[in-house]
């Protein structure tokens, strides 16, 4: 009975976690890691490029991201696939 009660209170603290994780705007570091499963050392090194929208304090070298900002940079350029131009060229041609 004890470890059924266990496994519940597991899902529920991971359940807990995940919607706070959802309705967070700002994230740290290891939470743009988990968003966009890319390596803490590729988002520096996007970092320092300046090809990742992201945010720090003057006083402190921590990184900090806007989930929507980095949502729309993942998402920024569509890749196309057989049936989308297929489909797209079909349409232009009936």
């Amino acid at each position: 009975m004890e470890e059924k009660i266990n496994k519940i209170e597991n899902l529920l603290v991971k359940l807990i976690e995940k919607l706070n994780f959802q309705q967070k705007e700002i994230l740290n570091l290891d939470e743009a890691v988990k968003l966009t499963s890319l390596k803490k050392s590729y988002i520096y090194k996007l970092n320092h490029e300046g090809k990742i929208p992201s945010y720090s304090y003057s006083d402190n070298s921590r990184l900090y991201f806007k989930k929507a900002e980095l949502e729309k940079w993942m998402t920024k350029t569509k890749r196309f696939y057989k049936e989308d131009v297929e489909r797209n060229l079909g349409a232009i041609f009936t």
